[in-house]
């Protein structure tokens, strides 16, 4: 279910701060901090971009915040 999830984030997004932005708000109800947007960012190369967005995904759900607030 989440590669749908992120494979509809990807295909409406044009840029990779729009697809993460609209990765955190999917995952945790927020946009990303000014360090958490530069620190993901710094990740994407034009090779690695679809895995790196899921990776993102997959740690956003698995991280502290997501399990305590949802």
């Amino acid at each position: 279910a989440r590669n749908g999830v992120l494979k509809k984030i990807i295909e409406n997004k044009t840029t990779p701060e729009a697809i993460i932005e609209a990765i955190f708000i999917r995952v945790l109800a927020r946009r990303p901090t000014p360090a958490e947007l530069e620190m993901t960012l710094g990740l994407i190369t034009d090779e690695n971009q679809t895995s790196v967005y899921e990776d993102i995904f997959a740690a956003l759900i698995n991280s502290s915040e997501f399990l305590f607030n949802h």
